[in-house]
């Protein structure tokens, strides 16, 4: 028998609702962008302040701050991929922010490290095309959704945004290099232990997850399926 998903959203709606983290309140805009988003393109994983955010580390002040939404890659786009996104959002691309993409051909975008989308009211949507999130150990499943209905978004390890905001806190002449230092002051000084401790609940809860399928969970009918026909070919 082949080695059990580790994708919670594979599992039944008990186990997602039980082993995934409830979201923290976001403007309905946000929160419906968000579930959309990923309901389109599962390998979109949150990233950026929002992810921060979703796994209760910080609580943005939406009213005075609107956050880019950031995401990381489980694994790279396909062309296919890539224009079903842009046009069923009506999305253009740039070749940076504020200038608007000359490059033609889909698989030149694909290869940039960095995608960036922006609807028409210049929203923008950034995909880091680069160290892509494969390891579904290190992602934390958030449910965007309710306990009838759950929608799981994964979000990456908060060391990986920690990391880029200290980057870009010290990168010169950035235009949000103020906003990443007040950032960094507030995880890594102010709020450091109880960013602690609610990692080492998400940590728990993601461990637990990962007991619950490897010891009870019994293989359903299409696992079954599968190793008859891994069997036969």
């Amino acid at each position: 028998m082949k080695e059990k998903s580790q994708d919670i959203r594979e599992y039944p709606i008990q186990i997602q609702n039980k082993f995934s983290i409830g979201n923290q309140f976001m403007p309905e805009e946000i929160w419906s962008k968000i579930r959309v988003l990923t309901s389109i393109q599962p390998k979109l994983v949150l990233a950026g302040s929002l992810s921060l955010h979703a796994l209760h580390l910080v609580s943005l002040d939406f009213n005075n701050r609107t956050p880019d939404f950031d995401f990381a890659l489980r694994e790279p786009l396909t062309e296919d991929e890539f224009l079903i996104m842009k046009s069923l959002f009506n999305l253009k691309t740039f070749e940076s922010k504020y200038e608007e993409d000359k490059t033609i051909h889909e698989s030149d975008i694909l290869k940039r490290d960095l995608i960036v989308f922006a609807d028409e009211k210049l929203n923008y949507i950034d995909v880091f095309n680069k160290e892509y999130q494969n390891d579904m150990n290190k992602l934390y499943p958030v449910n965007f959704g309710n306990h009838i209905t759950p929608h799981i978004v994964y979000c990456q390890h908060p060391s990986i945004t920690i990391s880029h905001k200290m980057k870009y806190a010290f990168l010169e002449n950035y235009h949000k290099k103020d906003k990443h230092r007040d950032d960094c002051i507030d995880l890594l000084c102010k709020n450091y232990n109880r960013i602690i401790n609610q990692l080492n609940i998400l940590n728990t809860t993601r461990s637990k997850f990962r007991n619950h399928i490897n010891n009870n969970v019994k293989p359903t009918l299409i696992d079954n399926l599968k190793h008859e026909l891994d069997k036969l070919f």
